[in-house]
């Protein structure tokens, strides 16, 4: 009988932290931005919130560093003068 009660309080907590561990591994998937296939302006940059394009690049690395500094200035980041 405490056998089953202490068995069950554990199995609640597997499956307690189960649920967090597949809340933080979803969480990370939700990019509002996406990189399409390749057409003659580049490759289009898409805002899957609103399904538009929102900008074109000529390579895909670029694409990608364009992505993450729309990130960036949507969370306060601001770009600074590069020095020369």
């Amino acid at each position: 009988m405490i056998f089953k009660l202490i068995l069950n309080f554990w199995i609640e907590i597997f499956k307690f932290w189960i649920k967090i561990f597949r809340f933080i591994i979803r969480r990370g998937d939700k990019m509002p931005y996406r990189i399409g296939k390749k057409i003659k302006k580049g490759y289009p940059i898409i805002n899957k919130d609103r399904n538009e394009i929102v900008g074109y690049s000529k390579t895909k690395e670029k694409a990608k560093a364009s992505i993450r500094a729309r990130l960036g200035s949507e969370h306060g980041w601001k770009p600074r003068r590069r020095k020369k």
